[in-house]
């Protein structure tokens, strides 16, 4: 499984550096940059959603997911309450603790997450991962994004409430109703679903080398709050994600990839979303850069202590 994780990182590496490139070649405008981003979270990654919840996943496997949802909700709870701490002990203020705390408990799990949960562990992990991203994406809504806004009147519940219905989550949602009903979808429709789903993986990398070429590494400022976020994402959260999966009783597929899943970059939405309320937007891309960066490395440092403590 290490080399494995070895050969998924080179595949990462190579596609963002391709990113990387057309950015570089200014192939990569703005309303390139809209539509690309369009295409993968209102198109490709829905796809990816049905395929592997309605087409790969069982009723049986749904209904037995309820220890899945209570991991991710407590991996949730437990790096925000952590993060928070940290944040209040090192005296941060208002702009950058929701900065930090966002940067350190939201993870890329789109983009760079369904890449190497696919590689490593193949379809079999990948409804691990949505139901992670089911949890996630309530607390982005419910809970981070309100960190961000100053207006009371923009915190409103119903505010909350229709942000939270991303297209991917609504595909969700749907998918997990229809698997209920015993619904199945009709032959004719898989193979193109399939097809465009898996456009997903390359396109999503290729738009995360664009973000690290627009960053610039020049502009990339390592600061005490950044080694912070690098010391709660690759150790804290993957560790926390560890010792619920083991306490549940997972097995050792679900315990590896939850592990893994713990371990994801900074989530790219952050920097739009600390742009738009003007909260220290340049600290939360300099963390998507970093993370994203050195995650690289430890995907497989990760994955091979897992294997010496799964033995």
């Amino acid at each position: 499984m290490i080399m494995g994780a070895i050969e998924t990182v080179f595949t990462i590496l190579i596609v963002l550096g391709i990113g990387y490139l057309i950015s570089y070649l200014d192939w990569y405008k703005e309303e390139n940059k809209s539509f690309l981003s369009n295409l993968i979270l209102k198109v490709s990654i829905p796809c990816i959603v049905v395929k592997n919840i309605l087409i790969d996943f069982t009723r049986e496997e749904l209904f037995d997911s309820s220890g899945l949802i209570i991991i991710s909700f407590l991996g949730m709870l437990f790096i925000l309450i952590i993060s928070s701490l940290l944040g209040r002990i090192f005296k941060m203020d208002a702009n950058r603790k929701s900065s930090f705390v966002s940067s350190a408990s939201l993870g890329n799990l789109m983009f760079i997450g369904l890449p190497v949960i696919g590689n490593l562990f193949g379809e079999e992990g990948i409804p691990y991962l949505m139901i992670f991203y089911l949890i996630s994406t309530i607390f982005l809504w419910l809970v981070f994004v309100p960190m961000f806004k100053e207006k009371e009147e923009e915190d409103s519940l119903r505010g909350r409430l229709e942000s939270l219905l991303s297209i991917p989550l609504i595909t969700l949602l749907i998918s997990m109703i229809l698997l209920l009903l015993g619904v199945s979808l009709p032959e004719i429709l898989i193979r193109p679903i399939s097809m465009v789903g898996s456009m997903g993986t390359p396109l999503a990398l290729i738009f995360i080398g664009g973000v690290i070429y627009e960053v610039g590494f020049k502009n990339i400022k390592i600061q005490r709050d950044t080694i912070l976020v690098i010391l709660l994402k690759f150790i804290i959260f993957p560790s926390i994600m560890f010792a619920l999966a083991v306490a549940l009783g997972m097995n050792n597929l679900q315990i590896q990839v939850f592990t893994i899943i713990g371990g994801m970059p900074t989530m790219t939405q952050i920097g739009v979303i600390a742009d738009e309320y003007s909260q220290d937007s340049e600290f939360v891309m300099t963390n998507i850069v970093v993370t994203t960066l050195l995650s690289l490395a430890f995907i497989p440092l990760t994955m091979l202590i897992l294997e010496t403590l799964l033995i």
